[in-house]
């Protein structure tokens, strides 16, 4: 309830504020465990990815949000869990990310682990390619584009689901993380 709730009120927020053009929202399943994907331009983009489905869209953020006293009640009311940057073997993250796409949610995640200028293939962090795969769900890219000043216009456009169950079941080595990483970060740049 306070999701759906605080997701219509930033949505009308955002309606006002910005010229938001989605396309390829049908890409996105109404059910089942999927991944979200995006670049990461600025820090509304959670709310843009959130915007592309109806289902509750559990993401991933960074652990700075969650120590404040503002945003982190905010942002695990809305369902998002901390990740801790600076101790990347912290399996706490993962744990979290199968449990819900397991409970066939939707996860969402910004390929790059960061906000990023551009989308260098060398920015992009395996995470994404490990959660899909060990969670048996589809990764559907989305591309974000625009400048976020009133009354300009952000572009989201949501790709197909990608498919990476020739994966399931295999022991992924650094080089199967960095093909499926590779084809994540190319779908989203064919979609600008």
């Amino acid at each position: 309830m306070f999701y759906k709730f605080v997701r219509a009120l930033v949505y009308l927020v955002f309606r006002i504020i910005f010229r938001m053009r989605f396309e390829g929202l049908e890409n996105i399943p109404k059910e089942g465990p999927v991944v979200l994907t995006a670049n990461h331009i600025h820090i509304c983009d959670a709310f843009l990815m959130a915007f592309c489905t109806k289902r509750q869209v559990h993401l991933i953020g960074k652990k700075e949000l969650f120590d404040n006293k503002i945003t982190g009640p905010l942002c695990r009311g809305l369902g998002a869990f901390p990740a801790d940057r600076n101790n990347p073997k912290d399996i706490s993250v993962f744990r979290e990310a199968l449990k819900i796409l397991k409970a066939d949610k939707v996860l969402g995640i910004f390929f790059q682990g960061t906000r990023q200028e551009n989308d260098d293939v060398e920015n992009a962090k395996s995470g994404v390619a490990l959660f899909a795969v060990k969670g048996r769900a589809p990764i559907v890219p989305i591309s974000i584009t625009g400048h976020y000043h009133p009354f300009k216009k952000v572009y989201i456009k949501v790709g197909a689901p990608m498919d990476f169950s020739e994966y399931h079941g295999k022991k992924l080595g650094k080089e199967d993380l960095n093909v499926i990483v590779e084809e994540i970060t190319r779908k989203v740049l064919e979609l600008r």
